[in-house]
């Protein structure tokens, strides 16, 4: 019941997919996140910042984030929809 697509590193991009039910799966470089590799969930977008569900950090998922932040970090991106 659940399609997976890789999806293009882009604001819009991303927004359109959480704006249609979508949820994010994102490979991450090291940065905010991780030093060496790590993957984060973005569940929603709200007040220009993107709301992160990182498993290694409550106070990352606790936080929004601007894509200006994430964009650089992110290795791969898919979204998850529904069927």
């Amino acid at each position: 019941g659940v399609q997976c697509s890789e999806l293009p590193l882009s604001e819009s991009a991303m927004r359109k997919a959480l704006e249609h039910g979508g949820v994010l799966i994102c490979s991450m470089g090291p940065g905010h996140f991780t030093a060496t590799g790590h993957f984060i969930v973005i569940a929603g977008a709200q007040d220009g910042g993107f709301c992160v569900n990182d498993p290694n950090s409550t106070a990352n998922s606790a936080a929004l984030w601007p894509y200006d932040t994430l964009a650089p970090e992110i290795r791969a991106m898919w979204v998850f929809t529904p069927a």
